[in-house]
C-alpha cells in the first residue's frame, strides 16, 4: 500500500483529498513534460530549464522519497521512485555535459 494506515473512508474528504492531489500531479508534469519538448529543439538555449529539472528530480523526487520512508512508506515501493528519479536526473546531466562540449568545439 502506497499510504500505510491510511483509514480513511471511500468518498470521504481525506479519500477525494488524496485522489485529487495525486490527479493534479499528472497536469504539472504534462506542462513540463511538452515544454521539455519544444525546449529539446535548442537544447544550447535551455541548459538551466534542464538543471531546474535535475533539482527538481533531486529534491521534489529522491529527498522526497527518502523523507517518506523515514515517515513508514514501504521502502520498496519507494525505491522504485528513487530509480525512475535517477533515471530521469542521469541523462539530464549526461546531456549538460555533451552540449557543453560541444559548443566548447564549436566555438575553438
Amino acid at each position: 500500500m502506497m499510504v500505510p494506515d491510511f483509514d480513511a473512508p471511500l468518498g470521504g474528504a481525506a479519500y477525494r483529498a488524496l485522489l485529487d492531489y495525486s490527479f493534479m500531479f499528472g497536469p504539472d508534469m504534462l506542462v513540463i513534460g511538452v515544454y521539455l519538448l519544444y525546449a529539446s529543439r535548442q537544447v544550447q538555449k535551455h541548459l538551466t530549464l534542464v538543471w531546474l529539472i535535475v533539482a527538481l528530480e533531486a529534491v521534489r523526487g529522491i529527498l522526497d522519497d527518502l523523507y517518506m520512508i523515514s515517515r513508514g512508506y514501504n521502502p520498496a515501493f519507494m525505491a522504485g521512485f528513487i530509480v525512475l528519479h535517477l533515471l530521469i536526473i542521469v541523462p539530464g546531466i549526461a546531456l549538460v555535459g555533451q552540449v557543453t562540449v560541444t559548443a566548447e568545439v564549436t566555438v575553438t
